[in-house]
């Protein structure tokens, strides 16, 4: 079921995606995603329904429909029953049904009769108002039908030893004790009754005396080496309680200790409990006293549930989805993820704002968007791309160009591929996207009006090697300028116009960064060459220009491209290896530009400073570092900050 939740279209129901849900409906649907008993969760004002795997066989034929249908919709069969105990509830009101009936048709037949004890618990949002309720269903139908039938017998076996010891009045028989016979029967069935379920319990089952004490477990509670309850435990800090959201839980608030004070803990808290060879296994132990006939406490039945493999596994997957958050948040690349079902994107990391020149939430939350960005001349491929990933589940590699906002082209090699699920289904396709405008050769692009001269241009510059690009003026230039690949512009204007610099602030103002090489007349005018160079043109050429001059211009002002390329280059390789630290090697790495040192972080996170020196050694490895100021500029171009600056006494502060 939690894979269903994660690709289900919430964004088509009023709960909206699952990226904006609050945190307080985040945490009971991770809740009852890992509970063990059947809860079905009731969101907003259509009561939304969310359950567990525990809960699909009381759907029956509704599953998987009823997943994120609204209730009343649902179990239209009970919605007479089931509205006024829901309003109960959506007024503030914790409600306990025991053994009710519930009549409606579970696989697609007549309608039947079920029984359940139902909890239904008010859920509050982050404002403190009642934004839906959480129902536990325990199905109670075998255990009500039996004892009806019990109680039958017991009736029928009743009338029957009223006859016979009626007849046994008339011939002067008495009964033959029998009361005690049939009493201890009772016991005997009883007590083998709860030896078979002790035995067949796939959990632990203890039961403690109000000391503390075992007083009696099942075969399944030896590997927990059980002896005492934490609280009574002398090696208690064997015992480490957490709660939901991770905190540490005091011990003597543990299920047991709790159920000797007379509460009840269900579905239990997870305990991370050294054995006595010092292996460590996470449990979940669920606790609930017992109480005899006037009501008091004479002990404490407890579970005792392995969930070892479970929370490791979602250790790792939370630990997996961090390092993937680091890195896809400070890739200069962009990551992707497309719902198939959907047929819509779901995702995509930061660096599709630096590339699309689009907002990442806006992509994700405008449908059509991403593929509106891709050259009209390319969609067709594109479309035909994605289908072979999304479809026929091929890991297909190509090319295509985008239009930015700002109406610049960009040329995007991107690589897609299918995930699947458990069963082999492709339920998504990812993929990489890489702008790789800069990896072609840069262009020259001469604006000359006069043919000759222009076509003279051309052939030096290709003969030096150089890919050359003509136009006959620069409205023409101007017009197609935001398409271009990163190049150089060799002008030649009007000696005596007096706009002969406007172009250099034309793609100022259209943010094309573009070098302009200038080719006009001076005459020996200085002035008008310190003109030149602050309307921002790279070089200035005397008209007519020697090739030589033209050559070594147009080298410089593409040398001046390779800088800034190679710097980005460096910078994002710095971004990756930033990401691919672990937490604690981030925070050595933002101690080092902070000023301290390995004495005042070691004070500060708590830890030695040979650890410190450890982890400042692999900081230093993955920056490709050889002294502290390199690493210090490595990490600025990262975009690494210092979060503490060290007190005047060396402690961070």
């Amino acid at each position: 079921m939690g894979e269903r939740v994660r690709r289900f279209a919430w964004e088509q129901t009023p709960l909206g995606p699952i990226a904006g849900w609050p945190n307080s409906l985040r945490t009971v649907v991770d809740l009852i995603l890992a509970s063990p008993l059947p809860m079905i969760l009731h969101w907003g004002a259509r009561h939304l329904q969310i359950y567990n795997d525990a809960s699909r066989e009381l759907f029956g034929w509704r599953h998987p429909r009823a997943l994120g249908q609204p209730s009343d919709e649902c179990w239209a069969d009970v919605k007479d029953l089931a509205a006024p105990i829901h309003a109960r509830v959506m007024a503030g009101e914790a409600v306990i049904l025991t053994d009710q009936p519930w009549t409606y048709a579970r696989h697609g037949g007549p309608p039947e009769e079920f029984y359940f004890t139902n909890h239904f618990v008010p859920l509050r949002d982050e404002l403190g108002r009642v934004a839906g309720f959480l129902v536990t269903a325990i199905e109670t139908t075998a255990e009500v039908r039996g004892r009806d039938e019990r109680q039958a017998g017991e009736a029928a076996l009743r009338e029957s030893r009223a006859d016979l010891e009626a007849a046994g009045d008339l011939v002067g028989l008495c009964s033959y004790g029998w009361e005690q016979k049939r009493v201890e029967a009772q016991l005997r069935r009883s007590e083998g009754y709860l030896a078979a379920v002790l035995r067949q319990a796939p959990v632990g089952v203890a039961v403690f005396d109000t000391d503390g004490r075992l007083v009696l477990g099942n075969a399944a509670l030896d590997r927990f080496e059980i002896g005492e309850t934490p609280a009574g435990d002398p090696q208690a800090p064997r015992w480490r309680a957490f709660r939901a959201d991770g905190s540490p839980l005091a011990v003597d608030y543990s299920p047991v200790a709790l159920a000797l004070r007379g509460e009840a803990t269900m579905p239990g808290v997870d305990f991370l409990h050294r054995r006595a060879d010092g292996a460590e296994l996470w449990i979940r132990v669920g606790a609930a006293p017992l109480r005899d006939d006037e009501g008091a406490v004479y002990g404490v039945v407890a579970t005792y549930e392995d969930i070892d493999q479970q929370r490791r596994y979602e250790d790792r997957l939370r630990y997996s989805e961090e390092r993937f958050r680091r890195f896809a948040e400070n890739s200069a690349d962009v990551i992707w993820i497309y719902d198939v079902a959907g047929a819509r994107l779901e995702y995509v990391s930061p660096g599709f704002q630096r590339i699309w020149g689009i907002a990442p939430e806006l992509v994700v939350a405008e449908r059509g968007l991403w593929s509106d960005s891709v050259h009209p001349e390319d969609r067709a491929a594109v479309a035909t791309a994605l289908q072979q990933v999304a479809s026929q589940g091929e890991t297909v590699s190509h090319e295509y160009r985008i239009l930015r906002p700002d109406g610049a082209v960009r040329r995007i090699h991107d690589t897609g591929f299918p995930i699947r699920d458990a069963a082999g289904r492709i339920v998504q396709a990812a993929g990489v996207a890489q702008d790789v405008t800069r990896d072609a050769a840069p262009a020259v692009y001469v604006i000359d009006p006069d043919p000759q001269t222009r076509a003279v241009k051309a052939e030096l510059l290709r003969e030096a090697g150089r890919r050359v690009t003509l136009f006959a003026s620069e409205q023409a230039f101007l017009e197609v300028a935001a398409a271009l690949t990163p190049g150089c512009v060799v002008v030649r204007s009007a000696d005596r116009d007096p706009a002969r610099f406007d172009l250099v602030g034309a793609l100022k103002a259209r943010r094309i960064s573009l070098p302009v090489i200038l080719e006009t007349s001076l005459d020996g005018d200085v002035a008008l060459a310190i003109s030149a160079m602050k309307a921002g043109a790279v070089d200035l050429l005397e008209a007519p220009c020697r090739p030589q001059a033209l050559l070594a211009a147009v080298a410089s002002a593409l040398a001046g491209l390779g800088e800034v390329t190679d710097d980005d280059d460096a910078a994002q390789l710095a971004q990756m290896q930033v990401a691919l630290m672990s937490s604690r090697e981030r925070e050595v790495l933002e101690g080092l530009l902070s000023g301290g040192t390995n004495k005042t972080i070691a004070r500060y996170l708590g830890i030695s400073p040979r650890t410190v020196e450890s982890h400042r050694a692999r900081v230093m490895e993955r920056l490709g570092a050889h002294t502290l100021p390199e690493a210090v500029l490595a990490a600025a171009s990262a975009g690494v900050k210092p979060t503490w600056r060290p007190r005047s006494n060396g402690a961070p502060g």
